[in-house]
């Protein structure tokens, strides 16, 4: 199944705690934006990660058998990544270590879930996303989502400059010098959601 990125990024294991990115083959427009300008610049910027764009988990496990840590951009629902689901209550004790999800919901019972044993940090949001056509929200979860993945922030500095970061694009756009541009009160509400949604469990 197409995933909507180019197929010919390599599969490599990288020599420090790899990190898996999945991303959801979804044929609707919200899923190739999300592959498009989330995914593929932070797959980038992760160049020794093992990436996997595959929306079947027993291919997935076979290929992976143990992820040390995820790092899932795509449809999301409270119980679940992917749609069907890659992962969920039943399989997200196969992650070892830390769970970055970029979707929608996942934080309200599948993070919660993942982390009772105490072995897993999860980062993610309970409510819907707005998945906008806005170069300031792109640049927002690349910019902040980048020194979480590669260890430069820990979760809680991650969390601060991320809802920082939110803030200033919704003061900007909701009653800012960007107030009048194109869908400022749509970028503005799409940043209060990022904001107040985010979790770090």
């Amino acid at each position: 199944m197409d995933s909507g990125l180019t197929p010919d990024w390599p599969f490599a294991k990288s020599s420090v705690t790899p990190v898996t990115l999945v991303v959801s083959p979804g044929e609707g427009s919200t899923q190739k934006y999300m592959q498009w300008h989330w995914a593929r610049p932070l797959a980038d910027i992760l160049a020794g990660a093992v990436k996997l764009f595959s929306h079947d988990w027993a291919r997935l496990s076979t290929e992976l058998p143990c992820p040390d840590d995820l790092f899932y951009v795509g449809h999301g629902s409270p119980t679940a990544l992917g749609s069907p689901p890659l992962f969920d209550t039943k399989n997200i004790a196969e992650i070892n270590g830390r769970i970055v999800a970029i979707a929608c919901r996942s934080a309200m019972r599948l993070g919660p879930e993942a982390v009772a044993d105490g072995r897993r940090r999860y980062v993610g949001f309970v409510d819907d996303l707005h998945v906008i056509d806005a170069e300031v929200l792109d640049d927002l979860i690349v910019r902040t989502f980048k020194p979480l993945l590669t260890n430069e922030w820990s979760e809680a500095e991650f969390e601060d400059h991320f809802k920082k970061d939110c803030e200033r694009v919704q003061a900007s756009y909701f009653a800012g010098r960007r107030r009048r541009t194109r869908d400022a009160h749509i970028i503005a509400s799409a940043a209060q959601v990022m904001k107040l949604s985010v979790r770090v469990l």
